[in-house]
């Protein structure tokens, strides 16, 4: 699997009868509970990625983000932190999302993307934010595609 074969922050792929078939279980997966988003990405029936996204106010949460150690170093972990930012629903001002406070691969990953860490909470956790300009927010709908 290719960064390719997940949803970008503008779209979703095309082309083969497997990404179309990857989209429509994509699409699926988004409608499943309202308002808490997940993207499953599966490969011969093994999840190989994943990422949860949430309103909480005016914040949107990503959260569970993972990648099979075997389809690692290929651009899906950013693809899919791209597209539960850009499904972010209207009214959204920050995207926040937690991760080990002592894992600095997830906080390099994090930071590399745009987002500031905050302080580390008492159980080892840290949460980092990123702000959206006004014409980053204008540009947000009620969420991802419902099918």
């Amino acid at each position: 699997m290719k960064s390719d074969d997940v949803p970008s922050a503008t779209s979703f792929p095309s082309g083969s009868p497997e990404s179309r078939a990857m989209i429509a279980e994509v699409s699926r997966a988004w409608s499943l509970v309202p308002r808490h988003y997940s993207v499953m990405v599966r490969r011969g029936g093994r999840l190989v990625a994943s990422v949860q996204a949430w309103p909480d106010g005016d914040a949107w949460w990503i959260g569970r983000l993972m990648v099979a150690v075997d389809h690692r170093r290929r651009g899906v972990a950013t693809a899919l932190l791209r597209h539960a930012q850009a499904v972010a629903t209207s009214g959204t001002t920050h995207i926040r999302l937690n991760t080990g406070a002592a894992s600095r691969i997830n906080l390099r990953f994090y930071e590399s993307e745009g987002f500031t860490a905050g302080p580390t909470n008492g159980d080892g956790m840290a949460t980092l934010s990123k702000h959206l300009l006004p014409d980053e927010r204008a540009h947000r709908s009620d969420g991802p595609p419902r099918t």
